[in-house]
């Protein structure tokens, strides 16, 4: 019997937490890429087990309160179904109270393991839809971006440390080198409470990411990074105070 919701335990560690001991975006996004992955493999749907590889596209989550170091949380995902060529996943963090403390939708997509070409879930899952989890709801579902006006801020070269199993720029690294583009501890009485972003090509070890800031018009902070002039990722971030 497939396992259609998957669950696991966290401690917040003093690693994941910043400067004012909250718990940082790449501490919620870690937690729900740990979670992802554990639960492909319940599934067998894993690299492991099919010959393609999951590459990640687009990326929301809310922060509905600030988490902090020693907090025992508890992590559980799904999958969402599918929609066209993309296979969608959602994850929620729970703590001690059984309060809902942030949630997450996550779209993939899936990568042929010799050519990189895109497949239909279903060409390697014939019975994918039996994967849904039919008593959960879709959480809120991340689309195209559209920034405002945005200026260089910074940059970033890919090093060992930022490197995943395939070989190139890990996902969860990704919204640290974001956090780093809206400078997270200049926000004084404010936390970052809505991130997405979307994951647009691969950036290898090496590579030095220009990155780019700026408002939109409802006030929330844009970010995109670029290498060569190609984007590889973008992001929209809103705060809220507390």
């Amino acid at each position: 019997m497939k396992q259609l919701e998957f669950e696991k335990a966290y401690i917040i560690g003093f690693g994941e937490i910043d400067a004012r001991g909250l718990l940082k975006p790449s501490g919620f996004t870690g937690i729900f890429q740990d979670l992802t992955t554990w639960h492909s493999d319940e599934l067998k749907i894993s690299r492991e087990f099919i010959p393609a590889v999951w590459f990640l596209t687009k990326l929301s989550v809310q922060m509905i309160r600030p988490v902090h170091s020693g907090e025992r949380l508890t992590g559980r995902t799904w999958c969402a179904g599918l929609k066209g060529v993309s296979w969608l996943r959602c994850m929620e963090l729970v703590d001690e109270r059984g309060e809902v403390v942030a949630t997450g939708t996550s779209v993939w997509v899936m990568l042929c393991a010799d050519t990189f070409k895109i497949l239909r879930p279903t060409q390697l899952i014939p019975n994918c839809n039996e994967f849904t989890n039919p008593n959960r709801p879709v959480g809120v579902m991340p689309g195209k971006l559209r920034g405002g006006e945005l200026t260089p801020c910074r940059t970033h070269q890919v090093s060992y440390t930022d490197l995943d199993v395939n070989n190139h720029l890990n996902n969860t690294k990704i919204v640290d080198i974001i956090s780093n583009a809206l400078e997270l501890h200049l926000h004084e009485g404010y936390v970052l409470n809505q991130l997405q972003v979307n994951y647009i090509a691969q950036t290898r070890y090496d590579e030095v990411i220009a990155l780019s800031r700026g408002k939109t018009a409802d006030g929330a902070v844009s970010v995109c990074g670029s290498v060569d002039g190609e984007v590889k990722f973008q992001a929209l971030a809103q705060f809220k105070k507390i």
